[in-house]
């Protein structure tokens, strides 16, 4: 009986030390899947971004591709100038 209580304790150490890997390992575990979750809603959410500005731009080169020439504004503008300083004369 002597010789078995120090092969006793050194079991009980053994399953004491695997319970304390096993609780590090699934401590662990959960961090990583709460990390890994975090960012893919990060990773959606600019997906989300990155679409929207995407329809954005699509939008405004429409816009540009129906606005007139800028020549037809510059043309008015001189008009519109030689109206000016025809009226400042008077």
């Amino acid at each position: 009986m002597i010789q078995e209580i120090p092969v006793q304790k050194k079991n009980n150490m053994k399953v004491i030390a695997l319970a304390v890997v096993c609780i590090i390992l699934a401590a662990s575990l959960v961090g990583v899947t709460a990390v890994y979750v975090n960012n893919q809603s990060q990773i959606t959410s600019r997906d989300k971004t990155i679409a929207a500005l995407k329809d954005n731009i699509t939008s405004r080169e429409l816009d540009l591709s129906q606005a007139p020439n800028a020549t037809i504004y510059e043309t008015q503008i001189g008009y519109l100038e030689e109206q000016l300083v025809s009226l400042n004369k008077h």
